[in-house]
């Protein structure tokens, strides 16, 4: 079989191509001290030639720099091999040149550069040694030395940003932590490869100077040794030694120049999806208006001097391209109008034409009409009422496209937004622990073509903007000048980007900013709309699928809990109040057995979600910690936190309506100053306050800031360090303050509330000299 017989050769050949590398070392060392035929090196001289040649070919060939990684070894080992060999041609020169070999000394090939390349003529083949090295040493080697500079620096300048970018899409939900690691790996290499480049650059041009020495020495040598120790007349030494030193610099300076070359070709490579060749044609012919242009300026210059048939057959050439590329491009411009014209596209009111496509973590892509998707529709009793109860269907996800943006969805097509969306439900299964509903996705007539919309039971939750074929560029905070291209915003942050064409992306990495493709910026704003609105997508159906999975480990809790204490609506209502937060449900088996323990006590809904979420209390402050485990967060004064609390303690009244319109408005301006000084520090916008006044001041606030986090007292395990970086005062407190008087303690100068007597204990106090209590008279007043 053929499997049989190849597996051992490709094995064996993988075996031993670990070998080549330490063998061409230790082999150019040897040459330094062990003569060498000239028979064998013919074939070193051709090796040397053939291994440029095959370097330069890969560079055309290849898509991205970084699937040549090894070329800086390459090109040292290719310069210490010219360098060996120079050395090998140069002992066979000058100790044969003056004997009966004469030309032949040091083989058929360097007399073949001698003779065939420089046309049997000394001078011709000074000058065109000359020329060789001037075009490598001043122009190529000087130039890719200085792009290889310049690239090293802005890669590792733009490091920072793409390691950010990375991160982002990581937390939005777009990659995996696998994939986010073979990202970062990617940077690396991309940084460790033009550092390289930087330092080979070096040898390049230090192999130009080091031929054109090694010329000059063969030359002199050679005389001196042809006349004084050979006695050769100066004619016949002049003949000999310069026709022989003169093929041995071409001989290596061509493999020289090609590789050269090559190291100019890799630096200057962009990332692309195709060859260099591809990329070439296709953007130096890809336009018919100036292949045109080009056509009729050689038409014109066949009326001067100049060969008229050389410039007619030119011209004739890229007027029949300019001509062939305009028919093909009505033709593709009359099948996407088709395509794009309502009439082709929709089959009726609100129905994509072709299949829509749903998305189910797990599984691969369903292409499927609609109707193939649900289950068959009962026979109508009446005309005209088929497939009436279709229409009384509601999809719980839903995302809308404009037709510009169709492509993104089409797998045939290279869109990735599908896969993109299935990583975004996993990962909100593992957040959240809810099994987000298969996503159905189609176009919209209504939307413009750039546009995309999402849809929770047939209601928008959230739309935005983008545009296929484009990257969308977030500049840093600080950034001078900002990429070319169309305005655009990040529709996660809110933040001011652009719109830039894919050949840009490099530029704008390097300058520091967040670029993201069209596929992943709606896809993780997507994700975004999913969290805000978690929810509303929990419903009775999940929930008892949910407990099915904790029954299977826990029976007993499930038994004792719904519905002996809770009935599953009100189940339901504790977890979606959890999601409203962003507090993940994964832990199911946890939060029943909290509930357990409270809900024969009481069974209102909003006291035992406090009670969940101080079950829950370590993996609620676990994603909020920093690096070094400390919590950092903002406090209220024991009066504004008293204030609160009677607020909530009122019956039948919305905390908003017991603290009055202006106090409520104050209370959020002065929570929103007083978490800047976390938002300005990189730290989560973290507000810690007793148990009985978290609830309502996240009532208070979750309309004007729905990120704020208000964690109580009780959610805070007794193994985590505190940092207390700030205080909303009250106004009597502010007053104090400004006349020099320290304000009142908060809460956490009292004991913890609920806290065992055996374990109850007061936080540290805060530290005047690193903490800033921060006034808002002017905002309370």
């Amino acid at each position: 079989m053929p499997g049989t017989t190849s597996s051992p050769l490709a094995s064996g050949w993988r075996h031993a191509s670990g070998f080549v590398m330490p063998i061409v070392i230790v082999g150019a060392v040897l040459v330094f001290v062990v003569p060498i035929p000239p028979a064998l090196l013919d074939v070193l001289l051709s090796a040397n030639l053939t291994l440029a040649v095959v370097v330069l070919l890969t560079t055309l060939a290849i898509r991205t720099p970084q699937e040549f990684s090894a070329f800086p070894t390459i090109l040292l080992t290719t310069t210490l091999t010219r360098l060996v060999l120079n050395v090998a041609t140069t002992r066979l020169v000058l100790t044969g040149g003056g004997t009966e070999l004469g030309v032949n000394a040091a083989g058929g090939v360097i007399r073949s550069f001698g003779e065939f390349v420089a046309g049997d003529q000394v001078l011709v083949g000074v000058i065109l040694f000359s020329i060789l090295v001037v075009i490598q040493f001043v122009v190529i080697t000087r130039g890719a030395t200085r792009i290889s500079e310049v690239a090293a620096r802005f890669m590792l300048d733009g490091l920072p940003g793409r390691q950010m970018a990375i991160d982002a899409d990581l937390h939005a939900g777009l990659i995996d932590q696998h994939q986010a690691h073979e990202r970062r790996d990617e940077v690396y290499r991309q940084a460790d490869f033009f550092g390289a480049m930087d330092g080979a650059g070096k040898f390049v041009r230090g192999d130009a100077i080091a031929g054109v020495a090694i010329l000059m020495v063969n030359i002199c040598g050679g005389l001196f040794l042809g006349v004084f120790q050979y006695g050769m007349s100066v004619s016949d030494a002049v003949n000999v030694f310069t026709k022989l030193t003169i093929g041995d610099g071409l001989v290596s300076q061509v493999p020289a120049f090609l590789i050269s070359l090559a190291a100019g070709l890799i630096v200057t490579r962009s990332s692309s999806s195709t060859d260099l060749g591809r990329d070439v044609t296709g953007q130096l012919f890809g336009d018919r208006g100036v292949l045109g242009t080009a056509a009729v300026f050689l038409g014109l210059l066949a009326f001067t001097p100049l060969p008229k048939a050389p410039l007619l057959t030119l011209a004739g050439g890229l007027g029949a391209g300019a001509i062939l590329m305009g028919r093909r491009g009505a033709s593709g411009e009359g099948e996407a109008a088709a395509a794009d014209h309502p009439a082709g596209r929709r089959e009726g009111p609100g129905q994509a034409h072709g299949p829509d496509r749903r998305v189910d973590a797990g599984h691969a892509p369903i292409a499927a009409p609609r109707h193939a998707a649900e289950p068959p529709a009962a026979p109508a009793s009446g005309p005209g009422s088929e497939g009436m109860e279709d229409l009384l269907h509601v999809d719980p996800l839903e995302l809308e496209i404009g037709y510009r943006l169709i492509g993104l969805a089409d797998p045939t097509r290279g869109g990735d937004l599908l896969e993109r969306l299935r990583t975004v439900r996993q990962r909100m299964a593992r957040e959240l622990g809810l099994i987000i509903p298969q996503v159905r996705i189609h176009d919209e007539i209504g939307l413009t073509p750039h546009e995309y919309r999402v849809k929770i039971r047939g209601a928008i939750a959230g739309q935005g903007t983008a545009h296929a074929g484009r990257l969308l560029a977030v500049p840093p905070a600080g950034l001078a000048g900002r990429p070319d291209g169309r305005d655009g915003i990040d529709p996660i942050t809110g933040q001011a980007a652009v719109w830039i064409h894919a050949d840009g992306r490099e530029v704008a990495e390097l300058s520091g900013c967040r670029v993201m493709e069209a596929s992943s910026v709606v896809a993780g704003h997507f994700g975004e709309i999913i969290r805000n609105h978690a929810d509303e997508l929990l419903t009775r159906e999940q929930v008892d699928r949910l407990l099915d999975r904790v029954r299977a480990t826990a029976p007993s809790l499930v038994a004792e809990v719904v519905p002996s204490l809770l009935r599953p609506g009100e189940l339901q209502r504790v977890l979606q109040n959890l999601l409203r937060e962003r507090v993940s449900i994964r832990d199911l088996e946890t939060i029943l057995e909290t509930l357990a323990v409270h809900a024969g006590r009481t069974r209102d809904v909003e006291v035992l979600t406090e009670h969940a979420r101080q079950g829950l209390a370590r993996q609620i402050t676990e994603s909020h910690r920093g690096a070094d485990g400390r919590l950092r967060v903002v406090t209220l004064s024991k009066p504004l936190d008293a204030r609160l609390c009677a607020a909530g303690g009122e019956a039948d009244t919305r905390p908003s309506e017991a603290l009055g319109d202006e106090m409520t408005r104050s209370v959020v301006r002065a929570v929103a100053v007083a978490v800047a000084t976390l938002v300005d520090a990189g730290l989560p916008p973290l507000i810690l306050t007793s148990a009985a006044a978290r609830p309502v001041l996240k009532d208070l606030t979750r309309a004007d800031l729905p990120r704020l986090v208000v964690l109580s007292q009780r959610e805070i395990p007794r193994d985590t360090p505190l940092e207390v970086l700030g205080s909303v005062i009250e106004e009597d407190d502010a007053d104090d303050a400004e006349a020099g008087v320290e304000p009142g303690p908060g809460p956490l100068d009292a004991d913890w509330e609920g806290a065992p007597e055996a374990g109850r204990r007061t936080p540290p106090r805060r530290e005047p000299d690193i903490v800033t209590s921060i006034t808002t008279t002017e905002a309370l007043g």
